[in-house]
């Protein structure tokens, strides 16, 4: 092998070395923001849209179901409609305000579900936060 063919050969590993990581950088880059957006699809499901609140009666401590659901205004100005969003998670909830009445209705029945939901959306937000 002569020089020039020994030049040519290295020249071509290295470049070759540039752009495999030029390449893998930028798919780097593109799962990362596709993880991301995937756990905040998964925290956004997670979400009970409901909690538990302290409510003071007489004197004594109460808990109560609440829902965070809010209709807030949505539009260009012209064309505005009201929609309804978890406040906590930012989800449109197609169903409106009777979905999450639902949510909040099935979680007064059955507390464990609720805790174990709670549990799971805490877990993927703490993730989602790191």
């Amino acid at each position: 092998m002569s020089f020039w063919q020994a030049l040519i050969l290295l020249l071509t590993a290295i470049g070759g070395v540039i752009a495999i990581r030029f390449t893998t950088t930028l798919d780097l880059n593109k799962f990362l923001e596709y993880r991301q957006e995937r756990q905040v699809a998964k925290m956004r499901a997670a979400c009970p849209h409901t909690i538990l609140v302290e409510v003071p009666i007489n004197g004594h401590r109460e808990y109560r179901w609440k829902t965070l659901a809010v209709d807030v205004d949505a539009g260009d100005g012209v064309a505005v409609k009201k929609i309804t969003v978890c406040s906590r998670c930012g989800t449109q909830l197609l169903g409106g305000l009777a979905q999450a009445n639902d949510a909040r209705l099935y979680f007064e029945r059955d507390p464990d579900a609720w805790l174990k939901q709670e549990a799971y959306f805490l877990k993927v937000a703490r993730k989602l936060m790191h």
